[in-house]
């Protein structure tokens, strides 16, 4: 589970945040995390790095590397999602088989570009069809986004002294 929590994160962003705002392909166009990218989407001016949490978890996400949290866009977030496990009666619940299936379906009217660099992108994030993936129904309980700005608690590149080559850390959302 904890390997796909980052792909649902994404996902869930890129369906109900980006493509309700600028439409489907523009929001595939955005979506640059399985490539590789600092940030996960880079919508015009603005990076956003998008995290997804277990309801269970303790409130920390992890940070893999200081370019997450520095973007070189003018305008910078964090989004954070929290999932819990959905019952089998609850309304919103969702897989994240069903996640991928319901962007398809919403793609056919998309362009043939968009719909090839969705499924590019699953491609480059590991995404494999499992029946496996339909056996964990969750469902967002909270969403939470900061604004990556002086006083924001992270390092930045610029501050890493010669040297270090790469960081991971934990960042506490208390802290946000």
């Amino acid at each position: 589970m904890e390997s796909i929590k980052g792909l649902i994160g994404e996902l869930i962003y890129l369906s109900k945040h980006v493509a309700p705002v600028f439409g489907l392909n523009d929001a595939v166009s955005f979506w640059k995390g399985p490539e590789g990218s600092s940030q996960d989407f880079a919508v015009n001016n603005t990076a956003v790095e998008v995290k997804c949490q277990s309801g269970s978890s303790k409130p920390y996400v992890r940070i893999t590397s200081a370019e997450q949290l520095d973007p070189q866009l003018p305008e910078g977030f964090l989004t954070v999602f929290t999932i819990a496990t959905a019952d089998e009666d609850d309304k919103e619940k969702f897989t994240l088989n069903s996640l991928i299936e319901e962007l398809r379906i919403a793609l056919q009217t998309a362009s043939e570009p968009a719909r090839e660099r969705f499924e590019d992108l699953l491609y480059l994030a590991g995404y494999v069809n499992s029946e496996a993936y339909d056996e964990y129904n969750f469902s967002v309980i909270a969403v939470k986004s900061f604004q990556l700005k002086e006083g924001f608690p992270r390092l930045l590149t610029s501050e890493i002294p010669a040297g270090i080559d790469n960081v991971t850390y934990n960042l506490s959302l208390e802290a946000c």
